[in-house]
């Protein structure tokens, strides 16, 4: 992942077609701007799209309004953009549109026997500016590790025939999704496709959201009393009661940290009383009750001891409005004396930022 890109108002027009996830039509700024498609589910309360990075990048800076298909204006905002490699991003989906949001994402493994059981016939599902929803027969042409190519199949197609606002649209067989458009294809070049299982794996949605028990180390967690301390917020806690030491309270002390953010993203230094394996570490939610729970972290790591040098990206995660602890794993157990929670926006608005316990679980 390679971070963040500025937060993008969308056009979108909902297909209303009961497949495996929606699809909307992506207008950015008015008229005559850039058009694509994004892929809609939803997600712990939440709706979150999947579309082509390089849609998002066209559209920065760029407003405009959210459109049911049965032409009822409804107002929506699609937020930050977050990287997810292979010209994929995830975007967070908000307003009256995220309503219409598709089911939780499945991942039905590799589809590449099913396609070829198939013999390479799918369809191409198009949302148009106006609502409707089309789907064009297309023809596998060949299957690569991460990308699936194709050509236009129906009477009196032109090959390579894929328009620019193609862009994240479904390839699918049957009401499975196996495909994302992505490129129109150069000369001489048949268009071509991320496969939706490479999608998911790099979207890293439902293995880190559905199974936290396979993702949580085995090891104890550190406890507070055994030296697990906040170092350093760049917050003001709201009252005593709901200040920084809440984050390394006890198992059951029932508190949480809530404070106003001084400018964002918000950074909590965790630190240890010594270098150590460190497995993962467990985010506990603030209460549902309480303003500014977190939407998108980045996590850092250091072995240093002190000052502001040293720190080494490790990744960055959207978290949902879930009651369930988020747990993420750091691998193999890294050799570390310090973590960087970084919050770069919440899920409230206004400057207020919420958590409950933090847990750091041991490799040693």
């Amino acid at each position: 992942m390679t971070g963040l890109r500025t937060a993008l108002a969308l056009v979108l027009v909902i297909s209303g077609t009961p497949v495996q996830a929606d699809q909307a039509h992506a207008r950015l700024g008015g008229p005559g701007g850039q058009e694509g498609q994004v892929i809609l589910f939803r997600d712990g309360g939440a709706c979150f799209g999947l579309t082509p990075l390089h849609v998002m990048d066209a559209a920065l800076g760029m407003g405009a309004s959210l459109i049911r298909r049965e032409r009822v204006v409804r107002d929506g905002f699609a937020g930050e953009a977050l990287d997810l490699g292979h010209d994929l991003a995830l975007v967070s989906v908000s307003g009256a549109v995220a309503a219409q949001c598709g089911p939780p994402l499945r991942d039905q493994g590799d589809p590449r026997a099913r396609i070829e059981a198939a013999g390479g016939r799918l369809v191409m599902r198009h949302v148009t500016a106006a609502g409707a929803t089309l789907f064009r027969p297309v023809r596998l042409l060949y299957i690569g590790e991460t990308h699936l190519f194709f050509e236009e199949a129906g009477e009196g197609a032109t090959a390579w025939a894929v328009a620019p606002g193609d862009s994240g649209s479904a390839l699918m067989l049957g009401d499975e999704i196996v495909g994302m458009v992505q490129e129109r294809g150069a000369v001489n070049e048949p268009p071509r496709a991320l496969l939706w299982s490479y999608a998911l794996h790099l979207a890293d949605w439902r293995l880190q959201r559905r199974a936290p028990q396979q993702d949580a180390p085995t090891a104890p967690a550190l406890p507070a009393a055994d030296g697990l301390r906040v170092e350093r917020t760049t917050t003001r806690a709201h009252s005593p009661d709901h200040g920084a030491d809440r984050l390394t309270a006890p198992t059951g002390d029932g508190g949480y940290w809530q404070a106003e953010a001084v400018g964002w993203p918000v950074e909590i230094d965790l630190a240890l009383p010594a270098i150590r394996g460190v497995a993962g570490i467990i985010l506990h939610p603030a209460p549902a009750q309480a303003q500014g729970r977190p939407r998108t972290v980045e996590l850092f790591t250091t072995r240093t001891e002190e000052g502001d040098g040293g720190w080494t990206p490790f990744g960055t995660f959207i978290l949902s409005l879930d009651p369930e602890p988020r747990v993420i794993a750091l691998g193999a157990g890294q050799r570390l004396r310090r973590i960087r929670v970084s919050v770069h926006d919440t899920w409230s608005p206004g400057g207020e930022v919420a958590l409950g316990r933090i847990e750091v679980r041991l490799a040693d």
